[in-house]
């Protein structure tokens, strides 16, 4: 079977264990409790596209949404900046193992991907299989 949602690999929420975040950031854009996303010059969150600012984390989920629903621009989100947390993978084609990095990827952004880019935004903690967009990682910092 495979993982697309938050929720079908989560028991909840998309912090896993003890991490830290970045309080009460506002969003510029719609983003989804597991997407990567980073702080632009003016101190907002958007997805992470490698153009608006630097990497920040992983989007938090939001008390008024479900877990596997976007939040709408203008709210207030925390963000996972350290620790482990279930977020979105993109052009999983094969098996990838507990131990293998990932990168931002800013041609879907939001996503991690396999392929080198730069220094790895987190490392996998549990195998995942082709098909999966969703996966546990521990945010490399």
């Amino acid at each position: 079977m495979t993982n697309t949602k938050v929720s079908e690999v989560s028991e909840g929420g998309v912090a896993l264990g003890e991490n830290k975040f970045a309080e009460g950031q506002i969003i510029d854009e719609a983003v989804k409790a597991g997407e990567i996303v980073e702080l632009t010059a003016e101190g907002h969150v958007v997805l992470c596209n490698g153009t608006d600012g630097v990497f920040l984390g992983v989007a938090k989920e939001h008390e008024e949404f479900d877990l596997d629903t976007d939040i709408t621009s203008g709210k207030k989100i925390d963000v996972i900046t350290e620790g482990y947390a279930v977020v979105f993978l993109c052009d999983i084609n094969q098996t990838y193992y507990a131990g293998e990095f990932f990168y931002c990827h800013y041609d879907t952004p939001g996503s991690l991907r396999n392929t080198a880019n730069g220094h790895p935004a987190a490392k996998l903690l549990r195998t995942i299989n082709s098909g999966d967009t969703v996966a546990i990682v521990k945010l490399m910092r």
